[in-house]
């Protein structure tokens, strides 16, 4: 914002575990209401849409797109319309989308 404003830069020093340490209130707010006790459902149940997955090469890759128009993004890169309304859907051995 700096440089946007001024045309200089400016050097930010962040420590991670702070923020991760900020971050963790949600989950404990989740635990704390409803007794979940691994995280947010919606990144921890196994929806297609958020995960590690082994590439035809052999390496991972990481997938975060949690929200539509994200996946519908990422469909539309890898050439696979068809997933676009399989976004819910879970990564389970007889889901023919996971399976790709």
């Amino acid at each position: 914002m700096q440089r946007g404003k001024t045309g200089k830069g400016a050097y930010l020093d962040i420590a991670i575990a702070d923020v991760v340490l900020s971050l963790m209130t949600t989950h404990v707010a989740v635990e704390s209401g409803s007794g979940e006790q691994h995280g947010l459902a919606k990144l921890s149940r196994g929806y297609v849409y958020y995960g590690i997955y082994r590439t035809q090469d052999n390496r991972y890759v990481s997938l975060g797109a949690l929200e539509s128009k994200f996946w519908d993004n990422f469909c539309l890169a890898v050439e696979r319309k068809q997933w676009l309304s399989a976004r819910m859907s879970l990564q389970r051995e007889d889901n023919p989308i996971f399976q790709e």
